[in-house]
């Protein structure tokens, strides 16, 4: 008789988590910046499983809470931030960082700062650039230019007296910094004696 039934109730729940993913799965942040991690616990099907996990990360790149919040250190490096299972740290998921430098802070024109050279004559001045951490910044945007119309001076920062003597600076600026050397030029070798009166 089929009207005759019995039935159960069947509720299906996750398997032991067998794997943590981590998002984002990789990152490239600022030095002293700040970066939010996320992270899931997934059972063999790739189902959902709620449990506790544990954040950490490499010293070199910085600090993390217990809610996954990276501070980055103050110096490039990289290294990676885990989250594991608290129940089995075994279990874990990792995401590479790489910390670069941060913006422009300061602008270093490399010895001589001081020049003296005859009109015409050229300098080469080279200028390195760093962060508020002090971190080299590779290939930096670098922007040369002449104040006191004492000669010019080309992207590189190869500078060319003018033809007349006088004073004036050569400033290397990146982004808002930047930094200035003196530059004085003085007359070039006797050229012609003018006698007066003729």
């Amino acid at each position: 008789n089929p009207a005759i039934r019995a039935t159960a109730t069947v509720t299906l729940v996750p398997g032991p988590a067998t794997v943590v993913g981590v998002a984002p799965s990789s990152a490239t942040l600022e030095v002293g910046s700040v970066e939010a991690f996320a992270a899931v616990a997934l059972d063999a099907y790739g189902n959902l499983v709620t449990t506790a996990l544990t954040w950490s990360a490499n010293p070199a790149i910085g600090t993390i809470t217990s809610g996954g919040v990276l501070t980055a250190a103050t110096t490039v490096g990289s290294g990676l931030v885990t989250a594991a299972l608290t129940s089995n740290p075994a279990v874990r998921g990792t995401a590479p960082v790489t910390l670069v430098p941060g913006p422009a802070a300061t602008v270093t024109i490399a010895p001589p700062t001081t020049v003296t050279l005859a009109v015409d004559a050229t300098h080469a001045f080279s200028a390195a650039v760093a962060d508020q951490y002090g971190n080299a910044i590779a290939n930096p945007p670098l922007t040369w230019s002449v104040t006191g119309g004492t000669g010019t001076v080309d992207a590189a920062g190869l500078f060319t007296a003018g033809h007349v003597a006088g004073a004036g600076t050569v400033v290397a600026a990146s982004g808002t910094a930047q930094r200035s050397a003196s530059v004085t030029v003085t007359p070039g070798p006797v050229a012609q004696i003018l006698v007066d009166p003729p």
